[in-house]
């Protein structure tokens, strides 16, 4: 009971770290307000008039003006150099003193700066860098000469945003002071009503004032929400499942323990106790029990879930509702099985319960269950939607519990004629189907939620790390918040060791086929240069065809997911709009998405045609035995006077992505850990109970002149069998389970996902579950070992 509370608990704990971990990251692409707008290209700044009309426009709660200015920051050194001093190139944003509530938010130490007061707020790796703490003097140079900030905080990196890294904050009086712009802003982060916040930038885009834009910091967060969501509703799934099993762990536990004291029922019954008193008496104990165990289970599961997702710490009011559905679940679940067990004492008969008989029960109801089960879900597996999968899913669980039972009892019949005594004796004894047999069907289900879960989460990592190598592959990736002029094409072609340069430039447009139609994001890629170095993760398609179909103007790629909208296969038509511009395309390749979301493929002319101009990313291939860092730092020089500019190898873009999803993921595995480390803990105290009501029986054997290590021997087969079972029926269920989940993500993604089976990970699991229960039998088998045989054939069985 303390187990099952503790699984439930453990589980929605860090269930609920990994919710709070996913919307961080969300809230931290768009930085410190709901949109950002900038100013266009060619455009220096955002004046103050400007933000008095931006203030006005509907919907706008606050503007949060922002000025932001590459620089270089030095520090004094605080080592034996004395005053040798550490440089290192950095952007220098001010924000107005009245945001020192945002900002709050991403500190670690300190406080943040107040209006004119020379304080700054450095990232804790920036800061590291540098060789600074909270009171340190930074000198950064401006445009007004040099210029000294005292480090007045720290703040988290992750929770600065998408352009936090290497910046410098400071108050905005500050910032306009040091750089000679008495009133201008670079970025203009406003904050929205609720009620507008999903398509303000929409609907008040063409009401901006000339030089002013929105800042498309919103796609890789449109990106990743479908993703993210997919986690969250595995997330949901794992904190049903650990309901599920900490239910079915409770009450198992309470029925075997009552049945473990069946003589002492059979004594009262056999005196005259009536039935209804001994079931009162059962559900009494029950209630007790159930209560101080998952109390006991609350507290274990609380500290399980913070080691298992750091910084998961609840607030009081979390834990106080954990606690209450844990202590809930474990007292209902108790109460369940221990009706099931006052059930069972109240119909059993005295003379079989003092008798100590075990009735092998329902083996043919079982079977034909375990049939039906198996040609329904499979009939809903192949011919089923979407819901019918589902429930085939739900089916592959309910066969674990049903038909593990039946795989137990047929390798006992198979192993029962053996002429080792040890071993027929485990057989007979497997293919009753008794007690064994429940201990087998609980690490089964264990072994099956591992296996269907590590295949889902295997599937999705495997296919968004597939998409960043293919999509983002190239050794170098510059990109900028807003579209440039095409002359910084040449420019970043002239770096030492760029060898191939292919410009793109990126939007959001309408795509049309028939009477569908999809709002869809657009990149817009030089193709006689794109796929020499990046490509797409394809599935129906390939480089060649689409490198001539695109260069010439005709044809367009589309992720599977706008493809099932569009309803359109290869050779079909689609049409493209944005802003009042039209054009005909024909699809020459769908792929799929996982990174991008629904962003279409055209060529750069199309795309030009389209009214897009500039370029915001490129894709840069270095020459053979280039450094790919010195060529970042070329391109880097490239970009120095454009905020929000990132220039980053390959390997640091699938680091990225690596990290963007890294906390959910890894909240994820963890959510798993947790439901098997549980489930064989729970398993394994179900087969000691089970095997110390057997000690009657290892003492005979002793009796009549079976050494202590035979009987401990005996106790392991019999652990063997079960493991065996158990591990083939997890597996046998939980494969198929997880291969339909990943066709429902899929579906959900509205992608295509390649099913991954992480062999050393269910390895992993089977060993966990199996050691679990051989560790128990092999203490169970040393402790009655060391029991004196008299004293155990005198215990009641």
């Amino acid at each position: 009971m303390a187990v099952g509370a503790a699984l439930v608990v453990a589980t929605l704990l860090t269930s609920d770290a990994a919710e709070r971990a996913t919307d961080d990251r969300l809230d931290a692409l768009v930085a410190f307000g709901d949109v950002a707008l900038v100013a266009s290209a060619g455009t220096d700044v955002i004046s103050s008039t400007s933000l008095h009309e931006i203030a006005g426009l509907p919907g706008v709660a606050r503007l949060l003006p922002t000025l932001s200015h590459s620089s270089v920051a030095a520090a004094p050194s605080h080592g034996s150099g004395g005053g040798v001093s550490v440089e290192t190139e950095v952007t220098v944003t001010g924000y107005p003193s009245d945001a020192a509530d945002l900002m709050e938010r991403a500190l670690v130490s300190g406080a943040s700066p107040t209006a004119a007061s020379g304080d700054a707020v450095l990232p804790r790796d920036l800061a590291d860098e540098l060789g600074v703490d909270v009171g340190d003097t930074l000198g950064v140079s401006s445009t007004a000469g040099g210029r000294e900030f005292v480090v007045s905080g720290l703040a988290d990196d992750a929770a600065l945003g998408l352009f936090g890294g290497d910046t410098v904050f400071v108050d905005l009086a500050s910032a306009r002071e040091a750089f000679s712009e008495p009133d201008g802003a670079t970025r203009v982060d406003v904050e929205l009503q609720p009620s507008v916040r999903t398509t303000w930038a929409t609907d008040h885009a063409g009401d901006l004032p000339a030089g002013v834009e929105v800042q498309d910091t919103s796609a890789f967060a449109t990106a990743v929400e479908p993703v993210l969501a997919v986690q969250s509703l595995v997330l949901a799934a794992c904190s049903t499942v650990a309901l599920g099993l900490t239910a079915l762990l409770t009450a198992h536990t309470l029925r075997a323990s009552t049945r473990r004291r069946a003589s002492t029922w059979g004594a009262l019954r056999a005196l005259g106790a009536p039935g209804r008193w001994t079931a009162a008496a059962v559900l009494v104990e029950a209630s007790l029990a159930s209560a101080l165990g998952s109390s006991l289970g609350v507290v274990v599961g609380l500290v399980g879930g913070v080691l298992a997702a750091p910084g998961a710490v609840p607030s009081l009011s979390s834990m106080a509702g954990l606690g209450l559905v844990g202590l809930s679940v474990g007292t209902v679940a108790g109460l369940a099985g221990a009706a099931a067990a006052a059930r069972d004492v109240a119909r059993s008969r005295p003379v079989d319960t003092l008798g100590g008989a075990e009735r092998r029960r329902g083996v043919i109801a079982r079977s034909l269950a375990t049939c039906l089960v198996a040609a329904v879900g499979v009939a809903l597996a192949t011919t089923g939607g979407p819901l019918g999968r589902g429930v085939a899913v739900a089916l592959a669980v309910v066969l674990c519990v049903v038909g593990t039972p039946l795989l137990l009892a047929a390798l006992g019949r198979l192993l029962r004629h053996s002429r080792r005594w040890r071993v027929a004796t485990a057989a007979r004894r497997a293919s009753a189907s008794g007690a064994s047999a429940s201990v087998a069907a609980l690490c089964a289900l264990v072994t099956c939620f591992a296996t269907a879960a590590a295949i889902t989460l295997s599937t999705v990592a495997a296919a968004t790390l597939d998409q960043v190598e293919r999509q983002f592959g190239a050794d170098v990736q510059a990109s900028v918040p807003v579209a440039l002029p095409d002359d910084l094409t040449d420019r970043v072609r002239g770096v030492p060791g760029a060898e191939t340069v292919s410009a793109s430039v990126s939007g959001r447009a309408l795509a049309v086929a028939g009477v569908r139609t999809s709002d869809v994001g657009l990149v817009g890629v030089d193709a006689s240069s794109w796929f020499d170095v990046a490509s797409v993760p394809w599935v129906d398609g390939d480089d060649d065809d689409a490198r001539d179909a695109l260069a010439r103007g005709e044809g367009v790629l589309l992720p599977v997911s706008v493809a099932t909208v569009l309803g359109t296969t290869l050779g079909d038509p689609v049409v493209v709009q944005h802003g009042g511009r039209t054009t005909s395309l024909v699809v020459v390749g769908t792929f799929a998405s996982l990174v991008t979301g629904d962003q279409i493929v055209v060529d750069v002319g199309t795309a030009r045609s389209l009214g897009f101009a500039g370029a915001s990313a490129w894709d840069i291939a270095t020459s053979p035995g280039a450094d790919p860092d010195l060529v970042v730092r070329g391109v880097d020089d490239v970009f120095a006077d454009v905020p929000g500019s990132s220039v980053v190898t390959g390997a640091q873009m699938r680091a990225r992505a690596v990290s963007e999803l890294g906390a959910s993921s890894g909240a994820l595995v963890a959510v798993v850990g947790v439901g098997v480390a549980f489930g064989a803990l729970a398993a394994a105290g179900t087969w000691a109970t089970e095997a110390s009501r057997r000690r009657r029986e290892f003492a005979t054997w002793r009796a009549v002149g079976a050494q202590g290590s035979d009987v401990g021997r005996l106790l392991v087969l019999d652990a063997a069998l079960v493991v065996a079972a158990a591990v083939a029926g997890g597996l046998a269920c939980g494969v198929p389970a997880g291969l339909l989940a990943t066709t429902l993500v899929a579906e959900a993604l509205g992608t295509a996902l390649a099913p991954q089976v992480p062999v050393v990970g269910l390895l992993a699991c089977c060993v966990v579950v199996a050691t679990a229960i051989l560790t128990s039998s092999g203490v169970t088998a040393r402790r009655t070992a060391a029991s004196p045989t008299v004293l155990a054939l005198r215990e009641a069985p």
